[in-house]
């Protein structure tokens, strides 16, 4: 997680904390989407890593990354 603050100048600091690992295959609501609407919330992760990664902020990017992944194996698992 990034917590963001100010520093003793007043200049906008974020410090980077070992993100908590949430399973998004447990997530209730995306276990009973259909490949077409976990393909949805794909595009979704997607254009969120794209803005995050233009605003340099690759740490958020790789979360939207990993939870790509995890839609992908989802996806997958659905269409067999």
């Amino acid at each position: 997680a990034i917590l963001a603050g100010l520093s003793k100048k007043g200049i906008a600091v974020k410090a980077y904390v070992e993100p908590e690992h949430t399973d998004i295959a447990a997530d209730p609501v995306i276990k009973y989407m259909n490949a077409e609407a976990l393909q949805k919330a794909m595009d979704q992760a997607r254009k969120k890593m794209e803005k995050a990664a233009s605003e340099l902020d690759f740490i958020e990017a790789a979360r939207y990354r990993d939870e790509m992944a995890a839609l992908q194996k989802l996806i997958n698992s659905k269409v067999r």
